[in-house]
C-alpha cells in the first residue's frame, strides 16, 4: 500500500475464539447437482449413539428420524471422486483490516 501512495498505514483485527461453520462437502454436492446416487458402503456412529434416544431429537421433538447411525457413502461421478473429502468449513478465526491514508 506504501508503494502506491498511501502513508499512515494500520492493521485492524477481529478474533474469534468461538463458533464453527458447517462444513460442505464438495464431492457430495457435486454428486447432488449431477443428480447422481451415491452408494452406501458402510455405517458410522451418529449424534445420538453415546446418548439416550432425547438426544437425536432435541431440536425438534417431532423429528422421528433415527441420527444414531448415518450412511458412508462413495462418489458416483470422476468430478465428485476427485473432491472427494474436501470441505468448505473455515473457522473465522482472525479477520484483517488494512486502513490506509492518502498522501495529498
Amino acid at each position: 500500500m506504501g508503494d502506491v501512495g498511501f502513508i499512515d498505514i494500520h492493521l485492524a483485527a477481529w478474533v474469534y475464539g468461538s463458533g464453527f461453520p458447517k462444513s460442505l462437502d464438495v464431492g457430495k454436492s457435486i454428486d447432488k447437482q449431477a443428480g447422481a446416487v451415491r452408494e452406501v458402503v458402510g455405517m458410522a456412529k451418529g449424534i445420538g449413539a453415546n446418548s439416550g434416544e432425547s438426544r437425536y431429537n432435541w431440536n425438534n421433538p417431532d423429528d422421528k428420524e433415527d441420527r444414531t447411525q448415518y450412511a458412508i457413502t462413495k462418489a458416483s461421478t470422476p468430478e465428485a471422486a476427485a473432491w472427494e473429502g474436501w470441505g468448505t468449513a473455515m473457522k473465522p478465526a482472525w479477520e484483517p483490516v488494512i486502513i490506509g491514508v492518502e498522501h495529498t
